[in-house]
């Protein structure tokens, strides 16, 4: 069992870096750590750094081993222990690809397979013909690890459950690499779901998790199981009391205003708030904003003095 390398991390570039990157990075690397230009202590610590550079873009350069080192290299992390899966094929190495590229690493040679390289033919036999004798058992598979993807609904859907449809792309094995292709995905959305809850759904490439996010809503906000929403009252309402039609996120409901409601006063309404996946709904908590109408007769205004002087007495 040896060491897992990460080449991407030895060479400072992301998984995604482009071939182009990865020569700039390399380039960059071996001139600041070539030999030559160290001595003493410094001279072995750069021998070693140059030849973990070198082995970092000998494999990510190289189109196929890139995409074969990336098969397995999601599943650890730098320094992890690392040994190749039983029965694990589809690393073909040839002997003309390794030649000129110097001593590798344990990992690297736990990973592409073969003995000591640099060496006559005679010597490179017997490890490569065991690499090819490897490569007609089964592959076990690609990494199924759960994904995780995000799902954004309305608070009405939350609330009452629903089922969506989605167009994704799954990424599938395909020979011994992975593919992309489009899959139609649904999902049931069960009712009262809340912000950050994922839900499952269970692929023939592995589970596929869909984190809810909910929208901001124009009218209510979520406050746990209660929705809150503010209800606006003109004066007269406010002063003398009101019969309201208070909407929900389904239907609507008709509630009493006491008289002398200021505003900011919250009036409750119970069991019509949020749905619960078990159990009643939260309630629902409506609080009163007393406004103008846009347009005020001069009547009005006049009727607003004289409230004012019967007030001051």
């Amino acid at each position: 069992m040896v060491a897992y390398k990460d080449y991407y991390a030895i060479l400072g570039v992301q998984k995604s870096a482009t071939p182009e990157e990865i020569k700039k990075a390399y380039r960059r690397l071996a001139k600041q750590w070539h030999p030559d230009k160290h001595a003493g202590g410094k001279k072995v610590e750069a021998e070693a750094k140059f030849k973990e550079i070198s082995e970092a873009n000998a494999v990510l350069s190289d189109p196929e081993k890139r995409k074969q080192y990336d098969m397995l290299g999601g599943q650890f992390r730098a320094g992890q222990d690392f040994t190749t899966p039983p029965g694990f094929q589809g690393f073909r190495v040839h002997v003309g690809d390794l030649e000129g590229l110097g001593d590798f690493s344990d990992f690297f040679k736990t990973l592409f397979g073969g003995g000591a390289f640099g060496h006559a033919s005679s010597k490179r036999t017997a490890p490569f013909e065991h690499a090819r004798q490897r490569a007609s058992r089964d592959w076990p598979g690609p990494d199924l690890s759960p994904k995780e993807e995000e799902i954004s609904l309305s608070l009405e859907e939350a609330h009452e459950g629903c089922t969506k449809t989605l167009e994704l792309s799954i990424q599938a094995p395909q020979g011994i690499g992975m593919a992309s292709k489009g899959r139609r995905v649904t999902i049931r959305i069960p009712r009262g779901v809340r912000d950050g809850e994922r839900v499952r759904v269970s692929l023939p490439e592995g589970d596929l998790y869909f984190k809810v996010r909910l929208q901001e809503h124009p009218l209510f906000r979520l406050e746990g199981d209660n929705l809150v929403a503010k209800l606006p009252l003109f004066p007269w309402e406010a002063a003398l009391g009101a019969e309201k039609e208070v909407p929900m996120l389904s239907g609507s409901v008709r509630i009493k205003i006491p008289p002398k409601t200021n505003s900011g006063t919250k009036l409750r309404v119970r069991g019509k708030g949020f749905a619960k996946k078990s159990g009643p709904p939260g309630d629902l908590i409506v609080e009163a904003t007393v406004v103008f109408p846009e347009r005020m007769p001069d009547k009005a205004l006049e009727l607003f003095k004289e409230l004012a002087l019967v007030c001051q007495e």
